[in-house]
Formats: C-alpha cells, sequence, structure tokens
C-alpha cells in the first residue's frame, strides 16, 4: 500500500482506494448475509395444513358419549350399521378445558349443539360454544354400540411405539406447530384441563399418526402424563381401531423418556 493510503484513526476520512475496498467488502458481506437467510428460508419446511375455523360457527346434532372422552358421534346413513356409518368429533370446550363438564348429564342422548371446527388429516375436533348443547330426545335409540368396548384390536400383540403426547387441541389446529418442547408447558395446561391427550408416531416420510390415550380400563388418562407431554417417548401397548380413531391402550408407567 502506498504512503499515502495509510489510514490513521484520527484522520477524518479514510484515503479513496482503502475506503472503496472497505465498500466493497461491506457489500459483499451484506450480499452472503442476504444469501445465507434466503436459503435457511427456502429451507425451512413447511407448516402442516391443520387448520382452526375461528369465528366459524357450526350446527351439529348427533349422539354424546362421555367416556373415555367426550365425542359427539353423527349418523352418515339413515340406519347405521356399524361404527364406521358415524363420524367421531372429539369435543372441547372454552380456552384449555376439555369439555367433561359441558356434557354432563347428556351421556348417550340425542343432541344439538354448536361449536367451532379444529381439523387436521381426517380427525375433526368441535369446539363448543358456550351453553349451546341441549337434548333434542330423553335418549337416543341404540342401535349401535358406540362405546370404546365395540373398538377392535389391531394386532394380537402389544405394538411398540415412538413419539409424542400432545394436546389434541392445540396440535390439531388452534396452534402450529404444537408439539416438541417450546410447547411443553402449554400442552400441560390443556391436558390439565381436560383436553384429550394424543400420542403421535412421525415416519420418516413426514406422515403422522394419531393415537388417543387410555389406560388399561378405557378409561382417561391425564394427571399421570401431565409431565411427560412433549417429550420424545417410547411405549409397549394395544392399538384399537374406533371407527375412524386409532386409540393407544397403555399403562402410564409404560411411557419411557428417550
Amino acid at each position: 500500500m502506498k504512503k499515502d493510503h495509510f489510514y490513521v484513526g484520527y484522520l477524518p476520512e479514510a484515503p479513496p482506494p482503502l475506503g472503496k475496498y472497505i465498500r466493497r467488502v461491506i457489500i459483499a458481506l451484506l450480499a452472503l448475509i442476504a444469501l445465507l437467510a434466503l436459503t435457511l428460508v427456502i429451507r425451512q419446511s413447511p407448516f402442516y395444513p391443520n387448520h382452526y375455523d375461528r369465528g366459524e360457527v357450526y350446527q351439529f346434532e348427533g349422539i354424546v358419549l362421555a367416556d373415555p372422552y367426550p365425542m359427539l358421534f353423527v349418523p352418515r346413513k339413515e340406519t347405521p350399521q356399524n361404527l364406521d356409518d358415524y363420524s367421531q368429533y372429539l369435543l372441547v370446550g372454552f380456552g384449555k378445558k376439555g369439555a367433561q363438564n359441558l356434557v354432563e348429564g347428556f351421556d348417550g342422548k340425542q343432541v344439538r349443539l354448536s361449536g367451532t371446527l379444529i381439523y387436521r388429516d381426517d380427525r375433526t375436533i368441535i369446539k363448543i360454544t358456550s351453553d349451546s348443547l341441549e337434548a333434542t330426545t330423553d335418549q337416543a335409540p341404540v342401535i349401535v354400540d358406540l362405546s370404546l368396548q365395540a373398538a377392535t384390536v389391531i394386532a394380537e400383540k402389544p405394538q411398540r411405539l415412538v413419539g409424542e403426547i400432545v394436546d389434541s387441541q392445540c396440535f390439531f389446529g388452534i396452534m402450529n406447530p404444537a408439539s416438541h418442547k417450546p410447547h411443553k408447558a402449554c400442552a400441560i395446561r390443556c391436558l390439565s384441563g381436560g383436553v384429550p391427550p394424543v400420542f403421535v408416531v412421525r415416519e420418516r416420510n413426514g406422515r403422522t399418526h394419531h393415537l388417543l390415550i387410555v389406560n388399561e380400563s378405557n378409561g382417561p388418562l391425564r394427571e399421570e402424563i401431565l409431565q411427560l407431554a412433549a417429550e420424545p417417548l417410547e411405549v409397549t401397548g394395544e392399538i384399537l381401531q374406533y371407527g375412524h380413531w386409532q386409540v393407544l391402550r397403555v399403562n402410564a408407567e409404560g411411557f419411557q423418556i428417550l
């Protein structure tokens, strides 16, 4: 560098050649940062297409079952013959709460209700509008056994699964994404409020399987699994086909954090 190109810090400005060089370096660095940011955006996996029809209220009529988790069965045919002839909707309440209190006194009855849809793949949840649930008959006619007792065991032997416990409300559409450690605190609040727990199994091709979790007596699991939410887990249990839902029947102590 020539003598007059040397820059002293207390001088008002750098020599022109040095200033030009520094400007080029800064422009190159800015371009590199922009390219890196664009690459990260392009390579970022998109959010899974789950939905929450916020503000859209729909009317439903069907049969309510309270156990193990509140669910509405809406017949697809005039004379249903089996569970597959019903659409099954999990029910949740306002905020981070299940619908146990809302369906109290309506178990097994034909009802009318309104609510907002939460859905992912072919699984749907109804977030019930407050005070909208009313019975249309004293007792629904028993044509098909809708209870979990009517579910069929998919495999003779217990299955080993690796996945994660999520709260169904957030995972199916209220939030996106709604899994892993960043969502742990929210998942615990929802599950403790009665939102049905779901075990999510992810395949390498990106597909996910969603299984409602029940205990060995086909009852709900809640307090026993709160601290396991959003953790990578391994579990061995029975898989049941309950209409178009799958159910994982398991002892809560069988979950192991990986």
